[in-house]
């Protein structure tokens, strides 16, 4: 079989949002073509689309030396103490910063910003870092910064490229490179693809809330609502002293739950918590002593 003229790649967060809407496309009937991933995937696919290897490079060498002929700057005395932690702290802010200007001119209004306080002077030194790198970016930022540079006619196929930008949060540097992408085959667009990934923004069946607090918040979780909305009882903050206490009130709100409504089981309940060793152990003692099933 001859390979598809045309890839169209739909653009998800995470592999939870790509086993999803694989799911859905395959059930909606089979196509060629098509495929669902993550930044990183999109990526790589164009470079190798590109036939484009990245030169070698080595970031955190860079970064050290950048940092250490700065002796005056606001991370000198932490880099002294700290060094390898001080690089990727300072130099992850810098990316964050640098990411956030064109990448046809990296960093350049930050430059002559006039910020005034502690703010301005880490400003100037980030600035004064801009430029002993010289240039110098983490691989992920080169593949970028060459496909962006690399003419549409110069790829194996074309690439078509679909996202929400609800769903995925992208900085200045990937919405230009989303946008050269497109610039080559934008007449290719096909609308059930970007309906297709528009509906998984939306709660699934069984977990959309009509009205309320909740309803807002799933509604319009991304975006800057027009006017306030009066909270009501589906969603609730409530302040406790540490993750034990955490875990002993919400094994008490499952309990208050199911008192309530006979029909609910165990496994009708959910709770989300960070990914640490001590909610675990927290959790597991709670939810023993209230007599309460817990897995996951």
């Amino acid at each position: 079989m001859a390979a598809p003229a045309c890839l169209h790649f739909l653009l998800v967060p995470d592999a939870g949002a790509a086993r999803r809407l694989r799911r859905e496309l395959a059930s909606a009937g089979a196509r060629t073509g098509v495929l669902v991933g993550v930044w990183s995937e999109l990526v790589k696919l164009a470079l190798d689309n590109a036939m484009l290897s990245l030169p070698a490079g080595d970031w955190n060498a860079a970064c050290h030396r950048a940092l250490a002929a700065h002796h005056n700057a606001f991370w000198a005395g932490s880099y002294a103490n700290a060094p390898g932690e001080t690089c990727t702290v300072v130099c992850n802010q810098y990316l964050e910063l640098l990411q956030s200007t064109k990448p046809s001119a990296p960093f350049a209004p930050l430059v002559t910003a006039e910020l005034g306080g502690r703010g301005g002077t880490h400003l100037a030194d980030l600035a004064r870092l801009h430029q002993s790198l010289d240039g110098a970016l983490p691989d992920s930022l080169m593949g970028m910064q060459a496909l962006l540079r690399t003419p549409h006619e110069q790829t194996l196929r074309r690439l078509q490229l679909y996202c929400n930008l609800a769903l995925s949060n992208l900085n200045v540097w990937q919405i230009h490179l989303v946008e050269h992408i497109n610039k080559g085959s934008s007449e290719l667009h096909d609308p059930d693809l970007q309906a297709a990934l528009d509906a998984i923004v939306l709660p699934p069946d069984g977990m959309r809330v009509d009205e309320g607090s909740l309803a807002f918040l799933q509604r319009d979780l991304y975006h800057l609502p027009q006017q306030k909305f009066e909270r009501d009882n589906t969603i609730q903050w409530l302040a406790v002293r540490d993750f034990y206490e955490e875990a002993e009130v919400a094994a008490g709100m499952v309990q208050s739950m199911m008192a309530e409504d006979t029909t609910l089981t165990p496994a009708d309940i959910g709770i989300l918590v960070p990914n640490r060793l001590e909610y675990v152990l927290a959790l597991r003692d709670a939810f023993n002593l209230a007599n309460l099933p817990l897995s996951g």
